[in-house]
This record gives C-alpha cells, structure tokens and sequence, in this order.
C-alpha cells in the first residue's frame, strides 16, 4: 500500500463493510463513517498497511471494532458525567441555601468579634496554624490563645443557640462530616493543644 492508487483501492473496498461493523457499536452512521475515515486518515498518515502481522482485512476490523470500543468508553463517562451533574435534589438545594445562610450569619458575627479574638481565631481556622504557632507569631502565650478561641465558640454559640449547627460546624472532624463548609474557615477544628 505505498501508491495512492492501492490506499484508494484499499479504501472502496472495506470502507462500508467498515461502517456496517461500527455501527452495530455505535448505532450512529455519521459516527460510525467518522470512525472508519479516522482508521483509514490514520492508516495513510503513518503507513501502518505495511507493517501489519495479519491480513490488512483481520487488521482493518480489529482496529474499527477497537475504535468503537474507545468511542463508547468515552461516551459512558461523558454520559456519566452528565447524569451527575444534573442530579442536585431538593435536599441538596435546600442544604446549599442553609449554608449559604449560615454563612452569612457567621460572617456578620465574625465582624463583630474584638479584633485581637477574630485575627486569632482566623489565623488558627483559616491558615491552619496550631495554638503554638498563633502564639509564636504573636508573642502571646499559648493559654491566651486558648482563651481567645474559647471565646470566640463562646460567641458563635450564643449567635446560633442551636447546638447541632455549630456542633455540625466546629466538630465535624470529631463526627466524621466530610464537606467543604465555609469559606472563612479552611480546617475546623483544630485540636492541638
């Protein structure tokens, strides 16, 4: 298959019995054409007619049945993929906007907070610095970083005076939740002392 002449030969021969094979894969025509052409583009492009350890017929159909096996692969996980991202529940939703509220509430309260209490409870939350590092950095005593950190729960927990949201949020590591939860705390909590 070096002259054009014998890859055009090549091609008029197998070309539908190719197609036909594809598409009892793919149940597409356009797809299964598109295949068979990137087979035969591929083949003339590298001029693998030549070096094949079979009959070019017995290489031609493994590799459009190959091709269609791929093709489908691809298509399950973008299908896969799809399905999962349209599948948000009403429960889903409704915990989304009960975070985006608790949020905000938790933002407010934070703003709220004595500077020197929100720096230290950010710094330990938020840049996940261990009681002893906060206490380096700021050349303050370990104890007193403690306190302040006890006081900010303190706070939080009297702005919620729900036990099980702030338990959901301050103890989740301790209750096993695995999820991203607000955007003010990278690591909640932290016990290091």
């Amino acid at each position: 298959m070096s002259t054009e002449a014998e890859f055009k030969e090549i091609f008029n021969l197998y070309f539908k019995d190719l197609v036909a094979v594809a598409y009892v894969y793919t149940r597409d025509m356009a797809v299964s054409e598109d295949i068979v052409q990137d087979l035969f583009l591929n083949l003339w492009e590298k001029k693998q007619g030549e070096n094949y350890h079979t009959s070019l017929k017995s290489y031609l159909f493994i590799a459009v049945k190959n091709r269609c096996l791929n093709y489908l692969r691809k298509e399950g996980r973008k299908r896969d993929y799809i399905k999962s991202t349209k599948s948000t529940t009403s429960e889903e939703l409704a915990c989304s906007l009960e975070l985006k509220d608790t949020q905000s509430i938790l933002d407010k309260s934070l703003k709220q907070l004595p500077e020197k209490s929100r720096k230290i409870f950010l710094l330990n939350r938020f840049s996940d610095k261990s009681y002893q590092e906060i206490a380096d950095d700021l050349e303050i005593s370990k104890k007193t970083v403690e306190f302040h950190i006890s006081k900010v729960l303190k706070c939080l927990r009297e702005v919620f005076k729900t036990n099980y949201i702030i338990d959901l949020i301050f103890f989740r590591k301790t209750l096993g939740f695995k999820f991203n939860l607000l955007s003010s705390f990278k690591s909640i909590p932290r016990y290091d002392r």
